[in-house]
């Protein structure tokens, strides 16, 4: 056999196996392209018809729906959680030590939700803020009412000692019933100061309680809203 024919017939096999291997490549991606396909249509087919509620729900489409709705909101859920998680890790506390009034005003202001004071004593009575002076009637703190030697004229005892127990007055005269008039008053005037005054002690030891800082407004309201309760107690008192 000559070498022209040889190599011709090298040649022509060479051809063939690259016929071949084209043929094979072709076909693997074809079966590639046709298994993505089907992979693809079984994966949606799956999501499309996916169903939680089998057993709960007669109606397959209601089901369908029912689990989308709960997967989105599940979704939803592990997102906030995940964004509450980040922000609280991300958080860092400030401590400031025994802030002035003008510094907790501005604190208040800026944190309002995340302020806090771990004060030693979160409570405390009203009387270390608080003050309230009784002012009585004038009429219920003056001679005629604490004055012995007033009160001793009604009794109409004369300069040698004596007592007239029945002075020959008129009896529509003050001086007949004098004494026990103002003697009258002075139990009213006493049993007033001693109402308004426990009511005051009761009230200035009562504790005020507060877990968070509270800014100078409302702690204005607040002892408003106080004095109004207290003024109404003692009124009806």
């Amino acid at each position: 056999m000559s070498p022209l024919v040889t190599k011709s017939i090298i040649h022509l096999c060479r051809k063939w196996n690259r016929i071949l291997k084209a043929d094979e490549e072709r076909g693997l991606s074809t079966n590639l392209q046709d298994g993505t396909q089907n992979f693809g249509r079984l994966i949606y087919h799956k999501v499309t018809t996916f169903n939680l509620f089998k057993r709960t729900l007669t109606d397959v489409q209601h089901g369908i729906y029912s689990t989308r709705v709960y997967i989105i909101l599940l979704l939803t859920g592990v997102y906030i959680l995940v964004l509450y998680s980040t922000s609280i890790a991300g958080s860092q506390q400030i401590i400031v030590q025994n802030p002035s009034k003008d510094q907790v005003e501005d604190l208040n202001k800026l944190y309002l939700s995340g302020l806090s004071c771990p004060c030693r004593r979160p409570s405390m009575p009203r009387s270390t803020f608080m003050h309230h002076e009784v002012r009585l009637h004038p009429f219920c703190t003056s001679s005629f009412v604490r004055d012995d030697h007033w009160l001793q004229y009604w009794t109409m005892k004369f300069l040698n000692g004596t007592i007239d127990p029945t002075p020959p007055f008129y009896w529509a005269d003050v001086r007949k019933h004098g004494l026990k008039f103002f003697h009258y008053v002075k139990i009213v005037c006493d049993l007033a100061a001693t109402t308004v005054s426990e009511s005051l002690n009761a009230f200035d030891t009562e504790q005020f309680f507060s877990s968070q800082p509270i800014s100078q407004l409302e702690f204005n309201d607040l002892t408003s809203n106080w004095d109004s309760y207290l003024y109404t107690q003692v009124t009806y008192d």
